[in-house]
């Protein structure tokens, strides 16, 4: 996934419906925004820690593409919590096996 595609999902996470409406919660400039977010315009770091703060999610995921968002991490967390705890055994085999089924698939 590319940067501008890890914005937009960044966006939509955050429950921004367009990027009109992030540009205008924010006070960014709609047309450079979306620029950044179609692709067409580069990204600088400032501008990526500003867009990263802003939708809450880490720098390292959106500008490089490493680790996992803060919102993938809230989710997965919140997710793990609503499992009986005698049932956490079993959810975790399944997620090992799910990820070596995709390190196979790699």
């Amino acid at each position: 996934m590319e940067l501008h595609e890890r914005l937009k999902q960044a966006r939509e996470n955050a429950g921004y419906n367009t990027a009109k409406d992030a540009a205008e919660a924010f006070g960014w400039n709609e047309v450079t925004y979306r620029s950044h977010e179609a692709g067409d315009r580069g990204i600088r770091k400032p501008v990526a820690e500003k867009y990263a703060r802003a939708f809450q999610v880490t720098f390292k995921w959106l500008y490089l593409g490493e680790g996992a968002s803060d919102q993938d991490s809230a989710e997965i967390v919140a997710l793990w919590r609503r499992i009986p705890r005698g049932s956490r055994g079993a959810a975790r085999q399944m997620l090992e096996g799910l990820a070596s089924d995709s390190e196979k698939e790699s």
